[in-house]
């Protein structure tokens, strides 16, 4: 293939260049072992084994030094696809930390250091979430030593951003999260004193279900937390500990909407997770619409049908929380689009504390028995579900809003 002849008599210019590899599939056995972790109260998660570590990678990288393989068909700078799957798969081999952000920064670390025509790239990766199988053993069944199965949940997500700095390496960005969760909550969710016009015609709900698929992601106020050594562990944010909090949220929130539900989630992570700078969710409300419902049965229980899929787009702020010494951005914003049956939600929070401020903010979510403000221990949130409900707005009088917070 000849040069790229006719200078500026022909009519594009490169704006920049980027290749890559997707879905390069990681399985990696007996990885060090994610400890060390910060329990909190709305998760179990305080590590796991890594006997199976298991991701998919994609490698894009960025660079000038490719241009001639564009304009003159010259590929001698050229790193092939073939070979950046082979490099992260003896990478990830040597790669001695325990979780997925930190194999990200090694192997995109390690590219940089070994080909000196990549400028930049970024990593993406997606976890393969694997359990033990339940096996027969002496005392009835337990989880196999050997035998796992793929779960079809939710799981971790990971992006990083690096570039070269002099004659180092830096971060040049990050985004860490948790996809994939479904989650359907019977009772204890609302929809009312929403605008009526000409053109309404949805019922006000005081009580219905709630059905939502949702993606959670967040960043550290220092990116190095997401990649923390194992002394240094308590400042890493695991993605089972955010879905945990997200799903004690749902349990107990009587939410007015969706964006009541997401905002009050965003909260939560932000005072539970000081480390983070800024959490953001995109959800989808998949309930569907009622075909039947019991006479005999005193609760009422309907029968679901899915609605008709046409789509119909309407616009909506929602509360956005910034802080301009923190924030990456000068600002940010939230839309929803709806689609009956689903409706589309963003929304992103970013802290507007100071570290200096986590006590008294932390203080707003300790569990409280219900009718007791006085019970300020976070380990009370047992008890709170054996004694009686308290009536909270929206709830209709059904007792609902049990798990209702106080006020600061």
């Amino acid at each position: 293939m000849g040069a790229d002849h006719g200078g500026s008599e022909r009519p594009g210019a490169i704006r920049d260049t980027r290749y890559g590899k997707a879905d390069v599939s990681v399985y990696r056995t007996y990885a060090r072992p994610l400890s060390g972790l910060a329990p909190i109260p709305e998760s179990a998660f305080v590590g796991c084994d890594n006997t199976l570590f298991a991701c998919d990678v994609d490698v894009e990288v960025f660079g000038e030094h490719f241009l001639p393989a564009y304009t003159e068909g010259d590929n001698s700078t050229v790193v092939a696809t073939d070979t950046m799957k082979n490099f992260v798969h003896l990478k990830a081999l040597e790669y001695n930390g325990a979780t997925l952000e930190g194999m990200l920064s090694f192997v995109g670390r390690e590219l940089l250091r070994t080909y000196p025509a990549m400028e930049s790239l970024r990593l993406r990766g997606r976890e393969l979430p694997f359990a033990r199988a339940s096996v027969p053993n002496r005392d009835g069944f337990g989880p196999s030593g050997v035998l796992f199965e793929r779960q079809r949940g939710d799981y971790a997500i990971a992006t990083v951003d690096l570039r070269r700095d002099g004659s180092g390496v830096t971060i040049a960005d990050h985004q860490c999260g948790r996809h994939g969760l479904q989650l359907i909550k019977i009772t204890g969710s609302a929809f009312a004193r929403f605008a009526r016009d000409a053109y309404t015609t949805l019922p006000e709900v005081i009580d219905r279900p709630l059905f939502i698929y949702l993606d959670v992601e967040w960043q550290y106020a220092d990116p190095n937390d997401a990649f923390a050594r194992s002394e240094e562990m308590w400042r890493y944010v695991a993605a089972e500990q955010v879905g945990d909090v997200v799903r004690a949220v749902f349990h107990e929130f009587v939410s007015m909407s969706i964006q009541h539900l997401v905002h009050e989630m965003g909260q939560r992570l932000l005072a539970r997770f000081t480390e983070l700078a800024q959490v953001s969710f995109e959800a989808q409300n998949r309930l569907w619409d009622t075909a039947g419902v019991s006479e005999a049965d005193p609760r009422g229980e309907g029968v679901y049908r899915p609605a008709p899929t046409v789509w119909e787009h309407r616009p909506h702020a929602c509360p956005i929380l910034r802080d301009p010494a923190r924030s990456r951005h000068d600002g940010v914003g939230a839309s929803v689009a709806r689609r009956s049956p689903t409706r589309l939600l963003r929304h992103a929070l970013v802290r507007e504390h100071s570290a200096a401020d986590v006590a008294r903010i932390e203080d707003r979510w300790r569990w409280h028995a219900p009718c007791s403000p006085g019970a300020k221990s976070r380990s009370s949130w047992g008890a709170a579900a054996e004694q009686g409900g308290r009536q909270c707005p929206g709830d209709g009088g059904s007792g609902v809003g049990r798990y209702w917070r106080w006020p600061a």
